[in-house]
């Protein structure tokens, strides 16, 4: 859950960034997120994590280098619509096909 600013009334996220002990505390109200498939996500208001904790370094077994904890299940919920926008994309691209086939065809018999 965020953070909340009691006198502005908006949400933050607190960002820990240590870098060879130097320690960065910031405060972050979006996040924008590229996910593998090239979709990008936005990340604010109550979506947002508490904290964020980010180290960075000389790296040694066993120890974690960055660390970013969010609740993917609720932040990333795909929407029903992107479902029927490629159901749609399938029958418009079923229709193009057998037309480009019938073209095709026909082509074939003016040929002869």
């Amino acid at each position: 859950m965020a953070i909340k600013e009691e006198r502005e009334g908006t949400t933050f996220c607190k960002v820990v960034h240590v870098e060879n002990g130097k320690v960065m505390v910031r405060r972050i109200h979006e996040i924008n997120v590229l996910s593998s498939d090239g979709r990008q996500y936005v990340v604010s208001g109550a979506n947002l994590p508490t904290c964020m904790s980010f180290h960075s370094g000389v790296s040694h077994p066993g120890e974690h280098i960055g660390q970013v904890l969010l609740r993917p299940n609720s932040i990333f919920r795909r929407k029903s619509r992107s479902m029927l926008r490629d159901a749609s994309h399938v029958v418009l691209g079923m229709f193009f096909a057998i037309g480009v086939m019938n073209f095709f065809i026909a082509m074939n018999g003016y040929a002869q």
